[in-house]
């Protein structure tokens, strides 16, 4: 299953996104959609994740219509590439999560 999170980030941090490989985590709770229109509606950057399992907390959001779904704290993951598309005028970082199934 593929999620998306869009962020607005500054292109020193985009860079790091640019070494591809080894294991890297997000330190909190982490917002993201099952909605890739909904999530690239917010920042410069769009994540698209792959990952076996998520949790829907959609119902108990307050935006329903976002398809929201919470990432735990130090979700771990390996960046698979990180590309400026031109058409979308935005960075596209393709995660993969690390968990048994993927890693």
């Amino acid at each position: 299953m593929t999620i998306y999170r869009g962020s607005e980030l500054a292109y020193h941090i985009i860079k790091q996104y640019t070494y591809l490989g080894g294991d890297r985590f997000f330190p909190a709770f982490t917002s993201t959609s099952r909605s890739r229109t909904k999530a690239a509606a917010f920042g410069n950057v769009l994540f698209e994740i792959q990952i076996a399992e998520v949790v829907d907390v959609s119902q108990c959001s307050a935006y329903p219509d976002e398809e929201e779904v919470l990432l735990p704290p130090h979700f771990m993951f390996n960046v698979q590439s990180c590309t400026f598309d031109d058409i979308q005028g935005k960075w596209i970082i393709r995660l993969r999560s690390c968990n048994v199934r993927l890693c």
